[in-house]
């Protein structure tokens, strides 16, 4: 998300809004946020350990196979 984005997001809650309310959207906007860029990271952190698991096991296999 842009700095631009999240101006125009603030300003149309500013617009919509009553101000005792735009604290809290804004706290739930970061939130959501932060929560897509984790589902991300666990995302490639899983998709990385299974590729690196899955060559153990082949290796693995390979080694049993010669013995």
């Amino acid at each position: 998300m842009t700095y631009e984005a999240l101006d125009e997001i603030v300003a149309d809650l500013k617009l919509n809004n009553p101000p005792e309310t735009i604290p809290a959207a804004i706290d739930h906007l970061i939130d959501d946020k932060h929560q897509k860029e984790l589902e991300d990271l666990l995302l490639k952190l899983f998709e990385q350990k299974t590729m690196e698991l899955k060559e153990e096991v082949l290796a693995l296999m390979e080694e049993r196979l010669q013995k």
